[in-house]
């Protein structure tokens, strides 16, 4: 079983989308797309290699769709680190370049911090 972490932005990203889900379809809606959001991260944990690189955008970072949003973040030292849920929407998905920059020394900040977790 792999170790998954999650960045600040991703758990404000799991809180937002818990939140919106609630307001726009009731809570037993919302938990029910949030226990399929935590299905697909015990997957990851289960087979890190499903977390793919997307052939539109090369690069480090890993995808994993679920429904109507992707997980997005990146494999370090076998530690899968969930650095952002976005939705599958294009206009989400194209501002994701703006942030990459951001979300790649994020990755590399947490998996120090694995590394020395003291530092």
């Amino acid at each position: 079983m792999t170790l998954v972490r999650f960045s600040l932005r991703a758990l404000s990203d799991l809180d937002t989308i818990d939140c919106n889900s609630v307001q726009t379809w009731g809570q037993r809606i919302a938990d029910r797309y949030l226990a399929d959001l935590e299905t697909a991260l015990h997957r990851l944990a289960e087979d890190v290699s499903l977390f793919r690189a997307s052939p539109e955008r090369p690069g480090r970072l890993r995808f994993y769709p679920v429904r109507e949003h992707v997980i997005i973040g990146d494999v370090i030292d076998g530690t899968c680190l969930v650095l952002t849920v976005r939705s599958d929407s294009q206009d989400s998905l194209d501002q994701l370049s703006k942030l990459e920059p951001d979300l790649l020394l994020e990755a590399e900040l947490m998996a120090r911090q694995i590394e020395f977790p003291d530092a």
